[in-house]
């Protein structure tokens, strides 16, 4: 993907993110914080299509709480700035691997490829507790929603599960080669 194709996608993400937390807030409760009730489901959405930033906003939001109920209105902004940051680098990361035709483009690039694989694949198994956490009510709805942060899962793991399973596929060249 050219690198005007990824920030296309990453502000377009972000606009819909942006988008649907401010359909939410509109709402009376005005916060994002809020639990799982069917009167949330533009913010559930939101989690949803972003699941991997959800997660690392609900350990923001974790670690910054007694922030937020210090200052509920610069709490509550802050942590909408975040969500849609997020979002953003969620999807210019997606954009950037997708370069690599299977093969992830940004861990060999950390010099501890196997390490960042294991750490990603971990990372992406974690979404599954997280949703469960936060996808509440019943019916169709959560069903699509619980199948929306499990996609994100398999995808998670199977691409980078690849990518390790390349990483000891391939031999590493060292020394002076024999002509």
């Amino acid at each position: 993907m050219r690198p005007k194709s990824r920030m296309l996608l990453a502000s377009g993400q972000a606009l819909i993110a942006f988008g649907l937390i401010v359909l939410y807030s509109s709402a009376p409760k005005g916060d994002t914080l809020g639990g799982s009730g069917r009167d949330e489901i533009q913010l559930q959405l939101c989690w949803a299509l972003d699941s991997p930033a959800a997660v690392l906003a609900h350990f923001q939001r974790e670690m910054t709480r007694e922030f937020v109920m210090a200052y509920p209105r610069i709490g509550i902004v802050f942590n909408d700035i975040v969500v849609v940051c997020l979002v953003w680098l969620l999807w210019y990361a997606v954009g950037t691997e997708t370069r690599g035709k299977g093969l992830s483009v940004l861990t060999p690039k950390t010099g501890i490829r196997r390490t960042a694989d294991i750490v990603a694949i971990l990372f992406g198994a974690s979404l599954v507790p997280y949703a469960d956490s936060i996808v509440g009510g019943g019916g169709y709805y959560t069903i699509l929603l619980s199948c929306t942060h499990i996609l994100w899962t398999v995808a998670i793991i199977l691409f980078y599960g690849h990518d390790l399973w390349a990483s000891f596929r391939c031999k590493p060249v060292s020394g002076p080669q024999p002509l």
